[in-house]
């Protein structure tokens, strides 16, 4: 079964439209009690036992396009182990803003028409990488270089450290998918210190072929292993 990226999943979105119609704080140096690279580390591992989890992928700036010229803007989903998937998804082209929805259920894909209700399944097998652990967010947040540990934040009444770094383009292509650009961006990455769970990653930077300089993709994670149904749309 093909492996599918966030990105790739969107493409089929794409395809399916044209066939049917950044403030940054002082580094402080970690204390004994968080080594950084334990954070990581403990980050990576929580990632790795992963079973579900809801995302949102939110970009500004010009993107290097999925197909056809359309731009991811924003998707908004639930991913399952092992590679099962339910998002919307908004993609941008010549000015123009269109919405989808795309289904993966047991490698099968479905896209509903940005211009209706119509629901169609796609050929090919498909599957979800962001939470693969040789190509997806795993493997993503232990090949951050340079790591510091920034002031920390205060989210829904609990600490979250905060992380810098820089990402290999290579890595961030696995990630997202497209082509990756010669060099590293920023990455600053959010880790909750009550579970380790990772709430953010925010890449700044031009990451593949086709961005702009400084093109920003956040991605938001939430409702860590809560328990989600997803089938095919009826």
């Amino acid at each position: 079964m093909a492996r599918l990226t966030c990105s790739g999943i969107l493409m089929i979105g794409a395809l399916t439209l044209s066939s049917m119609a950044q403030g940054g704080c002082s580094p402080v140096r970690p204390g004994p009690t968080v080594p950084v690279a334990e954070v990581l580390s403990r980050a990576a591992e929580r990632l790795r036992d992963l079973e579900s989890v809801h995302f949102v992928l939110d970009v500004q700036g010009r993107v290097a396009p999925l197909a056809n010229d359309l731009e991811i803007v924003k998707a908004d989903g639930d991913l399952k182990r092992p590679g099962d998937a339910r998002m919307k998804a908004t993609l941008r082209s010549q000015g123009a803003v269109f919405e989808t929805e795309l289904w993966i259920v047991n490698g099968r894909t479905y896209a509903r028409s940005p211009l209706g209700s119509d629901i169609t399944e796609l050929p090919g097998g498909t599957r979800v990488a962001l939470l693969d652990p040789e190509n997806g967010l795993p493997a993503a947040v232990v090949q951050i270089q340079s790591p510091q540990l920034l002031r920390a934040d205060v989210e829904d009444g609990g600490t979250v450290h905060r992380i810098r770094g820089s990402l290999p383009t290579p890595a961030v292509a696995k990630l997202i998918g497209g082509t990756p650009h010669e060099g590293v961006v920023t990455v600053e990455a959010g880790v909750r210190a009550v579970d380790s769970q990772v709430s953010r990653l925010v890449l700044t930077g031009r990451a593949l072929v086709g961005d702009d300089q400084q093109v920003v993709r956040t991605i938001v994670l939430s409702a860590w292993n809560t328990p989600v149904s997803i089938q095919p749309p009826g």
